[in-house]
């Protein structure tokens, strides 16, 4: 890895700034904070505030220059060096809620040791595992978001993809006039939108209704099969740019809606106008997706990849393959957890892009686009330094390999609907369990709904606070915990208290007046306070507990 150091000391605060050849940067204050990149925008911050300095292409604001310094809160400056990337804050602190918290808690051996016999029973087997995934495409697309992909229909008629068109995310424009001059963001979300901290104005809601490219829509549209080739994040509407709620909120990029797998299958339904995204249809959700990131496939090509026969699972955090300079398309492809790559069939060559396949070294087939834009498989060795971050099949779900799992991901910055390269709440349980062979809905209020498991519903079921943790602590590790908002994944019992890990931007105040930032992977209690409907009066909000109000899901119970 090429790596760059430079030590700027001012006002008695230090930053120490690397990077490296995937443009990662880290920044480590002198006050705590920790700041990593990823290419796209820039943002400085200080632990307890995010200040306004952004540097985000998308919105037409120019990068920063070689060397030039920007100051962030406490008068700190910060020297951007050769090659320095764009970056996104990550906070590497305790939250507050996790003061009853022991180093040794974050570590997977101290649940597992607190397991015994138990931790290698097979909570389910991959049989019983598919019921599931069938039986969650048997339940209605407006409960889950689900389809089953090979039952979709191979054309839409002009109405069936005006309606795809129009209720993309959560939003439904309905017959907005995209030529309008008073055409307003509160039309087409239902709500504010801000590009950092300007509020998008009628030109530029213009430009996204029209990017939609509904005139191109014919009485009868071909539905055709893709591929995505490299981990991306489907988009609201067919634009990079990231849409904010209110000024500055730079964790909650509103125009993200889910992240895509390489080799996941998709549907192609429709093109932007600028050519450059498809709305796509993927099992559990639909959107907009950059077109270089997606394969176009033939029908034969969609049936042979649809269920590989070898492959492996990525079962770390992330995989990367090594810079390739022969074929820039797999340079540095990223594969993150929960992601099946085939493995070839026929026989191996000696060596791939002039590289020498090495004993035990993984060969996967990889979905490559080639110029008009179609599926092109080629080869990619997986470095054996990833050795122990694959499995040559799905994992045994069991209690020892939830565990190992998840704690794989502790420190993980929130990453709303997989933007910021990283992940959510409900994505952290999904990716978690796609390594078992589960396919489950992609948001935490769909996944509640998955059939075939057991489910208890604290709303529901009339019991103290006393029994509710009871009943959590006699669970599997593994079970999941849902409330209105959240998910998270319990982990085990100490001290007479249930705790998990979880993906967890932030909760409310004891007192429910402010909001305490965690933006983080997290190991906690379920004593942290949240805001939920009043029952009474759902236009106010009362306070109340994580466990209070939680949907449990674990084991296998069958229809």
């Amino acid at each position: 890895m090429k790596s760059t150091k430079r030590i700027i000391s001012s006002f008695g605060a230090v930053a120490i700034i690397f990077s490296n050849f995937m443009f990662n940067i880290f920044i480590l204050t002198s006050t705590g904070t920790m700041v990593y990149g990823v290419s796209g925008e820039a943002i400085i911050g200080e632990v307890n505030e995010i200040s306004t300095m952004v540097v985000q292409g998308s919105s037409g604001l120019k990068s920063p220059t070689d060397g030039q310094v920007i100051t962030i809160s406490n008068n700190m400056p910060i020297e951007l060096i050769h090659g320095a990337s764009p970056v996104v804050p990550y906070v590497d602190r305790k939250p507050k809620i996790s003061k009853k918290i022991k180093e040794q808690m974050l570590t997977e051996k101290f649940w597992l040791n607190k397991l015994g016999g138990s931790a290698n029973k097979v909570l389910m087997t991959l049989d019983q595992i598919k019921e599931i995934n069938k039986n969650i495409l048997e339940l209605p697309e407006s409960e889950t978001k689900c389809v089953d992909l090979d039952k979709f229909s191979k054309i839409l008629t002009r109405d069936e993809l005006l309606n795809k068109l129009q209720q993309v995310g959560q939003n439904r424009i309905v017959d907005l006039d995209e030529n309008s001059d008073n055409l307003t963001d509160k039309e087409i979300y239902g709500e504010e939108r801000y590009l950092i901290s300007d509020q998008i104005g009628s030109d530029y809601c213009k430009d996204l209704l029209k990017n939609l490219n509904r005139s191109a829509v014919k009485d009868i549209n071909d539905v055709k099969y893709g591929f995505v080739a490299k981990t991306t994040v489907m988009r609201t509407m067919p634009t990079m740019d990231k849409l904010y709620d209110c000024p500055n909120d730079l964790y909650i990029d509103q125009n993200s809606e889910t992240g895509l797998k390489v080799w996941e299958r998709v549907l192609i339904l429709h093109e932007s106008l600028d050519s450059k995204f498809y709305l796509v249809q993927a099992y559990n959700y639909q959107g907009w997706v950059k077109k270089e990131d997606i394969a176009v496939a033939t029908t034969k090509q969609w049936e042979e990849y649809k269920d590989p026969i070898k492959f492996i699972m990525i079962t770390g955090s992330e995989v990367r393959l090594e810079i390739n300079p022969i074929d820039n398309r797999k340079s540095s492809l990223k594969f993150v957890m929960g992601t099946k790559l085939p493995r070839p069939i026929s026989k191996i060559p000696e060596t791939i892009d002039g590289v020498k396949v090495q004993d035990k070294t993984y060969v996967v087939e990889l979905p490559l686009v080639d110029k008009q834009g179609k599926l092109e498989v080629g080869l990619g060795q997986i470095p054996l330094y990833n050795i122990d971050y694959i499995s040559k099949d799905y994992l045994p779900y069991t209690q020892e390999n939830v565990l190992k799992l998840a704690f794989k991901m502790l420190g993980k910055v929130y990453g709303w609907s997989n933007s910021l390269d990283s992940i959510d709440c409900s994505s952290l349980t999904q990716n978690i369990y796609q390594t078992f062979g589960f396919k489950l809905p992609r948001n935490q209020t769909k996944q509640s709904l998955t059939p075939g498991l057991k489910r208890v519903d604290f709303r529901e079921t009339p019991m103290n606070e006393r029994e509710k943790k009871e009943l959590i602590m006699s669970s599997p590790v593994g079970t999941l915990l849902y409330s209105p908002l959240h998910v998270a994944l319990y982990i085990g019992n100490y001290e007479g208290e249930p705790y998990i890990i979880h993906s967890l931007f932030g909760h409310s105040s004891k007192d429910g007046q402010d909001f305490e930032s965690v933006a983080s992977v997290v190991v906690t209690d379920l004593n942290f306070p949240i805001k939920k409907p009043d029952p009474q009066d759902p236009d106010k909000k009362i306070m109340t507990k994580f466990w209070d109000g939680i949907i449990i899901l674990n084991n296998y119970s069958g229809k």
